[in-house]
């Protein structure tokens, strides 16, 4: 078996700017540790990305490690996204094109989704969490998904999409947009919901799919939104997923031409 990290896919990307007020932990993207590799058949989608990057006039033994894909960021109240000039809870794409603001919904078309588990680390510890592929794993190294246990795992799933250029987006960030397709620009990229976001994103990607009847995810839009969530004193900005209704056939030829 061929083995990816998706640390290595994103060239550790940095954590996914999904933080809370109060200096709350932000929801992070996982770091590759002991068990956080995401294991794919050699023979299926490894072996497609291998031909379709030698099509483009690459050679050797290319993999999907090898690619970089741009990432989705909520802005946090407090990062440094902020600094930077970006609007709290604002989507963000590649940490360089304001998207959309708060409460706007960005459509995307969800192309796949992959789930792990990763370790819950106590807020101020300074070492990086372990990630896991499956229960059995997890729980072969002493960890557990049961609520209040001390070596707690929660889940998170790495969520690839194709995202619809919104209108009025300034021209100096079309060329994130690589995509064309009936006079709208579509870029492929990866958000990692984790935490509060697992449920809003994740569950209902996987809610989707298990009605939809052997349709793939990707026969349907999506509305992605920033929310401004509040629990007691702490208040987050986080993501909603909902669906948007099933794209027609055009559409979806050019989107399984893409994914």
């Amino acid at each position: 078996m061929s083995k990816t990290s998706f640390a290595e896919l994103n060239d550790k990307a940095d954590n996914v700017d999904d933080g809370k007020t109060k200096e709350a932990p932000t929801e992070a993207t996982p770091v590759e540790t002991g068990g956080a590799l995401v294991e794919q058949d050699a023979g299926g989608e490894l072996s497609m990305t291998n031909q379709q990057l030698h099509e483009a006039g690459l050679a050797g033994d290319w993999t999907q490690s090898d690619v970089n894909l741009p990432r989705v960021n909520l802005v946090a109240k407090t990062s440094q996204l902020v600094d930077e000039g970006f609007t709290p809870g604002a989507i963000v794409l590649n940490k360089e094109a304001e998207l959309v603001l708060k409460d706007t919904p960005l459509t995307v078309i969800v192309l796949n989704a992959i789930k792990q588990y990763q370790e819950d680390v106590p807020w101020g510890e300074d070492r990086a969490p372990r990630v896991f592929n499956s229960e059995d794993e997890l729980e072969a190294a002493g960890f557990s998904t049961e609520w209040g246990s001390p070596n707690l795992c929660r889940p998170m799933a790495h969520i690839t999409m194709l995202i619809e250029a919104p209108e009025g987006m300034d021209e100096k960030h079309e060329e994130l947009f690589p995509y064309e397709f009936n006079d709208k620009l579509y870029a492929m990229a990866m958000f990692t919901a984790s935490k509060s976001a697992y449920k809003t994103m994740a569950k209902e990607i996987a809610t989707y799919a298990a009605f939809a009847q052997g349709s793939g995810v990707w026969t349907t839009a999506w509305n992605l939104t920033s929310k401004l969530r509040t629990e007691g004193d702490v208040s987050w900005f986080g993501p909603t997923l909902k669906r948007a209704g099933r794209i027609d056939s055009e559409l979806l030829s050019f989107v399984e031409g893409v994914k």
